[in-house]
């Protein structure tokens, strides 16, 4: 999109360049850019100014209901280096950042969930096996949802023993 914007305006800058003579032409034309520039600016600070990924909704949800002593498992191990990066870098939580361990679905079952407390994020293809999601909720976990998001193949699961 900032290509294609980019190019309509160095054609547009190019044109006026070639009119020299109408310099009415030239102040309407600044004009406009100007104008779409400015709106086209409200819209895309709106844009970037909310989360885009279920990964950053699920930081934010843990970086405001996280307690200390809760583990964070990521299903599959290899996701957690972004819930590590949004928790450390755009939340400023490097507390938490400590807590968050890789795992493999295969461990989940295995290990019982042996902590007191924490959270379980599942990501892509664990999240589309309803077998073992199943397994999960017998196990005691409850899936957590944001209600102003919509997750699309992440979940997370908070378990508490007490």
């Amino acid at each position: 999109m900032l290509m294609v914007s980019s190019v309509g305006l160095l054609t547009a800058m190019d044109i006026l360049k070639r009119c020299r003579k109408l310099i009415i032409i030239k102040i309407t034309s600044y004009g406009l850019i100007t104008v779409s520039l400015l709106l086209s600016f409200l819209a895309l600070a709106n844009y970037y100014q909310w989360p885009k990924s279920d990964a950053r909704w699920i930081s934010e949800y843990l970086s405001r209901n996280w307690e200390a002593g809760e583990i964070i498992l990521v299903v599959p191990g290899y996701q957690e280096k972004v819930y590590r990066y949004y928790l450390q870098y755009v939340y400023s939580r490097p507390d938490i950042v400590s807590w968050v361990y890789p795992s493999e679905a295969e461990d989940i079952i295995k290990l019982k969930l042996n902590a007191e407390a924490g959270f379980l994020i599942v990501v892509g293809d664990a999240s589309s096996n309803e077998e073992w999601i199943a397994k999960l909720l017998k196990m005691g976990l409850r899936p957590v949802k944001i209600p102003r998001s919509k997750w699309l193949g992440q979940y997370l699961f908070v378990w508490k023993h007490k």
